[in-house]
This record gives structure tokens, sequence and C-alpha cells, in this order.
């Protein structure tokens, strides 16, 4: 082998390995920006998650405002009919004693 061939043997490595590190590169490359984008629509994805999740929240404080309402509204509403009862059944105790009263004299 004479110092030609070499030279050109060496050069074709250095070639291949030059070629193969662009390539390298490229493909580095390529792969890092396509992560990139994955992690920016996985961005907005997250963005538009935490909306819905706050809209949830909302939704959520208003509903239990709206039951609280509801469960004062019927706790006064059951007192209340307890209470009346209560009266009319002893109204009701009062007449019917009286009714017996009066048929047993």
């Amino acid at each position: 082998m004479d110092l030609d061939d070499t030279s050109a043997m060496v050069a074709m490595l250095v070639g291949d390995s030059e070629g193969r590190r662009s390539t390298h590169s490229s493909t580095t490359s390529a792969l890092l920006w396509s992560g990139i984008s994955e992690l920016e629509e996985l961005q907005k994805l997250l963005d538009k998650l935490q909306k819905i999740n706050e809209a949830l929240m909302e939704l959520h404080e208003a509903i239990a405002v709206r039951i609280a309402d509801d469960m004062h509204e019927a706790l006064k509403t059951a007192t209340s009919d307890s209470e009346l009862r209560q009266n009319v059944d002893a109204s009701f105790a009062t007449v019917l004693s009286a009714a017996i009263s009066e048929r047993n004299v």
C-alpha cells in the first residue's frame, strides 16, 4: 500500500466518521425538537385541564351553596311542621277528650 492509498483510506474513514456524526447530530436534533413539540402540546393540554378543573370547582361551590340553602330551608320547614303537628295533636287530644267526656256524661 502506498502513501496515496493510505491517505485515501484515512480520508474515507474521517469522512465516514464525520458523516456519522452529522447524521447522529441531525437525528439527535430532530428527536430533541420532537420532544419539545410534545412537551408544548402537553402544556397546552395541562392548561385546558386546569381551566376545566377551575370551572368544576366553581360549579361544585355553587352546588354546595345551593344544597346548604335547601337543607336550611328543609330544616326550617321540618321544625315548623313538627311544631304544627304537636299543636294539632294537642288540639285534637283536647277535642277528643272533651268528646269522650261528653259521651260519658
